[in-house]
């Protein structure tokens, strides 16, 4: 990895990522190929590319060697939640993501989710205490880092 993409991994690493407005509630179940993270998964998700497009997410992990991927890890850090993910697509992904807090039903979407770049890793955070996060709306663009 180059310095330049490795400086990059580090400033996204301080990204954090905060709750959505209260009663922005939103049903996961309307999006297709979402993908649920219990805390401390890890595994990758891989799609079927079409072009720009990517469809059916599926968290393996066994990854199929022939798919590009995420690769992907929640997990409890000391004082934070954090999702790493790791871009081997060759282009930068976006995705939209909701959580379900700790002893709650309902879901809701989060903000500040960052592309994670081609060949890059890519954090968010949180402090709230997130019992799942879901990862949807997946989608490849022409992002590039600023330098």
């Amino acid at each position: 990895m180059n310095a330049l993409k490795l400086i990059a991994a580090f400033a996204l690493l301080g990204t954090s990522a905060s709750l959505a407005a209260p009663g922005d509630q939103i049903d996961p179940k309307e999006y297709k190929d979402s993908v649920s993270l219990l805390l401390g998964t890890q595994g990758t998700i891989q799609f079927k590319q079409e072009g720009d497009k990517v469809t059916r997410a599926t968290l393996v992990q066994d990854p199929d060697q022939k798919l590009q991927g995420i690769r992907v890890e929640f997990k409890k850090q000391p004082e934070f939640l954090a999702l790493m993910l790791k871009n081997s697509l060759p282009n930068a992904l976006r995705y939209r993501a909701a959580i379900r807090l700790k002893g709650r039903k309902g879901y809701f979407e989060t903000s500040l989710i960052v592309p994670v770049m081609a060949g890059l890793l890519s954090y968010e955070t949180w402090q709230d205490p997130i019992e799942e996060l879901i990862l949807f709306e997946f989608k490849l663009t022409d992002e590039k880092l600023k330098q």
